[in-house]
Parts: structure tokens; C-alpha cells; sequence
């Protein structure tokens, strides 16, 4: 955890840093070779330190106050991400580079699905897989990951997660989904199901052929003939969802409208279990007149999953875990879990700030609660007690102080301004290199 938590994360620096301290402490210092920690590092059980992580976040999620909830329902954000590793061939076997690289000049590369919530940024789960082959794709591992989530979640996810069967296999687990639409699905809000204000209406998705990785049997028994889902049209994208009860979740507040004299039906929606199956039903509840719902709520809820991606910056630039160190694909993994671990209990101390000085936790910033406590590290762990609750009062205080700006619609160029050095791109493997012209001089 030390090791993922430096800037440098060699293994020398954390058993120098481990040596000095067992010093200073007038105990007996390990030596600082890196054989027996790199050994003892290999022996860890995966399975531990996966749970380990997965423990921290569902404490951190467990902990988090209702305030933090939307319409009193966890929210949790689903994406993914890549990581590169060292070129060696376990690696490569596992986690093959890219097709469009050429051989022995590229990286291996995993890729990443993870579940972090949107009230408390704790990373609940995640599943990993190659970037190239069958059943690699961020589809795939969203399958895989749907069981971990929880009856009456809300997965916020991006347009690649719009398709019939992730709908209805989230709706089998007793969970919504709130995406984009995916571009290949075409919306006419002409020739809806039915609407529910404007821009805003309910569309009925037949159910398409059987695809190759779902057996015969669940897909006769356990998907339904059809779905009915909800799709409201903002500014710059189409939203789906299954909240389809416009009362109970609107487009936006409901505001008065009788000055318009627009009479509409707010219909309410509820799942019937059905031989084990939560089947979508409709209802007219009441005709309530001077009354306009429209849908800004979901819109602002959809825009909140950009959340993940500042996540995975932190993970990712600030934690520094875009390049893994480790040579073999059990290693990279404990590598990536280990993050994940520090991740979390970084949240964790974020939480803890914001609930002391009346804040959500996405208000705090992630650098400055990383350096706080990476600064005050030597003092929790040498101080005297009666000073330790004075540190961890203070640490709480120099957090808070650093709030992340409000910049609601802020957009800026996909560009850098830094020019990369004017190295010669690397076109075969280094042993090779070496002997040729091109590269010396």
C-alpha cells in the first residue's frame, strides 16, 4: 500500500523509507535489497487482496449518509479503462497489445470495468479482461459484473451499455439503468408508446435474435418478448432509462402550468414478478391538470457519470497507475487491487471530511487529501498519543480548505501544449536496435 501511494513506486524506496523508520524507532532495521519483499509480494493470494479492496469499498459505501443517495436510491456509475504493462511474454499472452501496433514495440494492455458509486466515490467492483479477441469488450464485463450490484441500484452509464439485453438483465436484478443511446438504436419521438411531455415519452424495444454468448434456454425462459423504456431528448444527447414513472422521477420539478391550461396524465410504473421475471407494467394513475412534467432531473443525473472519468483520472494520473510495473498477469492484477485498496481508503478520509465540515464527498478534493495525508504520514505513525487526535483534527481542517471549483458546462480542447521530445519512435525490439544504425547517434 506504501508502494502504490508514492510518486516513485519502486520497491527500493519503500524498504529504504521501512529501514529508516525501523531506525528512528530503535528497532532493527530490514535490509534494503529488494529479493525477499519482492518473494513475499508474490505469495500474496490474490483472491485476499481482491477482497481486501472490495471490503474497503462496500464499508465506505455502507457508511455513507442518506443525503448522499438520489430519491433515497445508491447510484452507481459503471465504465471503463486501460492500463499498460511491462513487454514481457506472460503478459503479452494474457493481455495482448493492440493489433494496429507492430510486434515487440508495443505494450500489453488490460482493460478495466469498475463500479464506482456517485455519493461517496467508493470502488465497489471491477472486472478486468484483454482490449483484443471474443467477449473482451466493456459489454462483456458489464455482464459479468451485473450480479454484484444491489436490488434498487441506478447504474449511470455511456451509449455502449444501451442494449436490449443489458436492460433486461439489469431489470431481472431488480436494478435501473440510466445511458446514453446508443447510436445504432433510432428514437422518433412521433411514434412513441406513449408520452409524457415533451421531448420525454415511453418507446416499446422488441426483443432482437438470440446472441452467441446467451444459452437457447435462457433466452426463451428469462427475456421478455419486449421492453418498455423511457427516452427524453436534452440539448446535446438522447437519454434512455427504465424509470419510467414520470411522478416519481420527472424531467424536472414539477412546476405550475395552468396558466397554459395543458392537461397531461402522469403515469406511474412497477414491476410485476412474473415466473421470475420483473416484467415492466403501465398504469394511468390520475389526470392531473395544470401540471407539466418535463425531465431535468434525469438530464443532471446523466451528466453526473462524467464522475468516473475524474475518477480514473485520480486513479490513473494522480495515483500514477497508467503504467503498471509488474512482469507477470497475477502480479498486475494484486497490482491494480492494491490501487484500488489506496483508492478507497483515500475516499474513505475524503468521506470522513466532508460529513465534519457539512460537504458531499465530490466537493473534496482527491490530490489535496492524497498529499495531506502522504504529508502527515510520519506523524501518525511517531507522534505521542496525546497528540495523535490533534494531527487527525488538523489534517480534517487542511482538507476541507480545498474545495473542487463549480465549473458546471466547462469544456476544454482535447489538446496539449507540451511537444513531446524529438526522440526517435522505437520500431523494433531493443535487442534488435542495438544493432542497427538508425537508432545511435
Amino acid at each position: 500500500m506504501r508502494q502504490v501511494s508514492n510518486e516513485d513506486k519502486s520497491c527500493r524506496k519503500v524498504l529504504v523509507q521501512e529501514s529508516l523508520e525501523q531506525a528512528a524507532n530503535d528497532e532493527v532495521s530490514d535490509k534494503t535489497k529488494n529479493d525477499a519483499y519482492c518473494k513475499a509480494r508474490k505469495r500474496l493470494p490474490e483472491d485476499q487482496v481482491k477482497s481486501l479492496f472490495q471490503i474497503s469499498g462496500k464499508r465506505l459505501d455502507e457508511e455513507s449518509p442518506e443525503s448522499w443517495l438520489w430519491h433515497g436510491r445508491r447510484v452507481v456509475i459503471a465504465d471503463g479503462t486501460t492500463a499498460n504493462m511491462p513487454d514481457t511474454t506472460e503478459n503479452q499472452q494474457l493481455y495482448p497489445q493492440s493489433k494496429s501496433q507492430k510486434k515487440e514495440v508495443g505494450f500489453p494492455t488490460v482493460r478495466m470495468l469498475a463500479f464506482i458509486t456517485l455519493g461517496s466515490g467508493a470502488l465497489i467492483e471491477t472486472a478486468m479482461g484483454a482490449c483484443e479477441g471474443k467477449g473482451s469488450g466493456e459489454q462483456s464485463l458489464m455482464i459479468q459484473m451485473i450480479p454484484n450490484l444491489n436490488a434498487d441500484d441506478i447504474v449511470l452509464g455511456d451509449a455502449i451499455f444501451e442494449t436490449y439485453f443489458i436492460l433486461a438483465l439489469l431489470l431481472i436484478a431488480g436494478v435501473d439503468g440510466v445511458f446514453e443511446k446508443n447510436g445504432a438504436r433510432k428514437i422518433d419521438f412521433r411514434k412513441s408508446f406513449m408520452k409524457l411531455g415533451k421531448k420525454d415519452a415511453l418507446f416499446r424495444l422488441e426483443r432482437p435474435p438470440k446472441p452467441p454468448w446467451m444459452s437457447r434456454e435462457f433466452y426463451d425462459q428469462w427475456t421478455p418478448d419486449h421492453l418498455i423504456i423511457r427516452a427524453i431528448k436534452t440539448k446535446n444527447r438522447i437519454i434512455v432509462t427504465t424509470l419510467i414513472d414520470a411522478e416519481a422521477y420527472p424531467r424536472s420539478d414539477i412546476r405550475e402550468a395552468a396558466e397554459h391550461n395543458i392537461p397531461l396524465l402522469a403515469f406511474g410504473g412497477w414491476r410485476l414478478a412474473i415466473g421470475g421475471w420483473l416484467y415492466e407494467q403501465l398504469i394511468a394513475k390520475s389526470q392531473q391538470p395544470g401540471k407539466l412534467l418535463n425531465a431535468a432531473p434525469l438530464s443532471a443525473l446523466y451528466t453526473k457519470r462524467w464522475n468516473i472519468e475524474l475518477d480514473f483520472r485520480s486513479i490513473k494520473t494522480i495515483m500514477n497507475m497508467e503504467m503498471l510495473r509488474c512482469k507477470t498477469p497475477a502480479m498486475v492484477r494484486k497490482e491494480i487491487y492494491v490501487h484500488f485498496l489506496v483508492y478507497n481508503l483515500i475516499r474513505a478520509l475524503m468521506a470522513r471530511v466532508a460529513k465534519a465540515t457539512e460537504q458531499v464527498p465530490r466537493d473534496v478534493s482527491f490530490k489535496a487529501a492524497k498529499q495531506t495525508l502522504n504529508g502527515a504520514r510520519v506523524l501518525l505513525l511517531f507522534c505521542p498519543n496525546c497528540t495523535l487526535n490533534q494531527v487527525q483534527a488538523q489534517m480534517i481542517v487542511i482538507i476541507g480548505e480545498h474545495k473542487v471549483g463549480d465549473r458546471p458546462g466547462r469544456s476544454e480542447p482535447r489538446a496539449v501544449k507540451r511537444r513531446p521530445k524529438a526522440f526517435k519512435k522505437l520500431q523494433h525490439s531493443r535487442a534488435k536496435a542495438r544493432q542497427l544504425n538508425k537508432y545511435k547517434g
